[in-house]
């Protein structure tokens, strides 16, 4: 990251540099009109052009302003506080983006990451709904859904049988799922535990739990249609509107202002 300081050498070395340029161009100007004022006076007098005259040096002329130090105190101040302003705003603003870019990635990933197992733990519940109506109980369809299956629910599941071949219980393993992947896995998660547990009838609880995870995606999926006009706002008034306007309205003006001679 470019200090602060480094800004604002560079601003205000350009502002020295813009405004020197700006004042060399205005004695250039004053000393070519001062040169040619004589001919022109007589070319208005005479209605002739004179004769030409030998090359004399041309005598320069004194002018207040001698670059950046003739320039008024004022202005001087004036550029020297906004330079001060400017750096100050870019350091901020730099050091705001260095303490929230962690937090804003760290958010983003979490954000994915809910994103897939969501996508993900539809295909899960239905292979463990097949698994488990192929005659499979809950350690070996744990097994097979994990070994057939890629994502971050099927690698969590995948720890889980690991753990059970260290000699750790399944619905221990399976309890810390929900802490690992949110809440969303908890009503998949729970009917596995009770079933691990107490042998609970798990077929009919996975089939209906299939049922309200697509449901709910479903409505996820209807919410970001629904937010989808307000997304596509910023671009279309930012880009498109002025292009639109460039490309109708302002050769239709330049036409009309040529044709007033404005």
């Amino acid at each position: 990251m470019i200090p602060s300081w480094i800004l604002l050498v560079l601003w205000l070395t350009s502002m020295m540099m813009a405004l020197h340029h700006l004042n060399a161009g205005s004695v250039h100007r004053q000393r070519c009109l001062a040169h040619g004022a004589s001919h022109v006076e007589v070319r208005q007098l005479t209605g002739r052009r004179p004769a030409r005259e030998p090359r004399q040096r041309a005598r320069p002329v004194v002018t207040r302003n001698r670059g950046i130090l003739g320039q008024p105190f004022s202005v001087v101040c004036g550029l020297t506080v906004v330079t001060v302003v400017a750096g100050v705003a870019i350091g901020a603003v730099a050091a705001t983006y260095a303490l929230l870019r962690p937090m804003v990635a760290s958010r983003n990933e979490r954000r994915s990451t809910d994103l897939a197992i969501r996508r993900e733990l539809s295909e899960v519940t239905d292979l463990f709904t097949v698994a488990l109506a192929a005659g499979h109980n809950v350690t070996t369809a744990t097994r097979e859904v994990s070994s057939r299956s890629n994502g971050v629910l099927s690698s969590v599941l995948n720890d889980c049988v690991e753990q059970t071949g260290r000699g750790r219980l399944l619905a221990e393993a399976l309890d810390e799922v929900v802490d690992q992947c949110g809440p969303v896995v908890r009503p998949l998660i729970g009917a596995l535990v009770a079933s691990e547990r107490w042998g609970v009838p798990i077929v009919a609880s996975l089939r209906q739990v299939s049922d309200d995870i697509r449901i709910a995606q479903r409505r996820q999926a209807e919410a970001t249609a629904r937010r989808l006009p307000v997304t596509m706002l910023f671009p279309l008034v930012v880009c498109i509107l002025p292009a639109f306007g460039l490309l109708t309205v302002v050769p239709v003006l330049i036409d009309s202002l040529q044709s007033l001679r404005i």
